[in-house]
């Protein structure tokens, strides 16, 4: 995913770093970047999460990875798309769906939590 990142053009990926600036703030922006709410796709994804420019789509997954802190939120990128059509594919919600489910990706973001201060 990094590749289809580092193959966008300049004003994309600054497009997409004040994005994550914006989202990282807690500012609203559904034209840049939003999750899906229970009343989507009967609600199976509301832990999925996708950052928007142009037709370049950034996948990823909500979590809170730090025990004593149940509030700090991360989004963890895991999947890029081109999008072609008004409509998410679900098929891209059931891959980032997929990866957060599993209990591998679960333990390794646990453990990277734990290590830091």
């Amino acid at each position: 995913m990094a590749a289809q990142f580092n193959a966008l053009d300049r004003t994309c990926k600054r497009t997409l770093r004040t994005r994550f600036d914006h989202w990282q703030s807690g500012k609203l922006y559904k034209k840049g970047y939003h999750g899906w709410d229970k009343s989507e796709y009967g609600g199976r994804y509301t832990n999925c999460f996708v950052f928007k420019c142009q037709s370049h789509r950034f996948y990823g997954f909500l979590c809170n990875p730090k025990e004593d802190n149940p509030r700090y939120q991360i989004c963890i990128l895991v999947g890029h798309a081109n999008k072609e059509k008004w409509e998410t594919d679900e098929t891209d919600l059931k891959h980032v769906e997929e990866i957060r489910t599993t209990l591998v990706v679960q333990r390794m973001v646990k453990a990277f939590f734990k290590e830091k201060p």
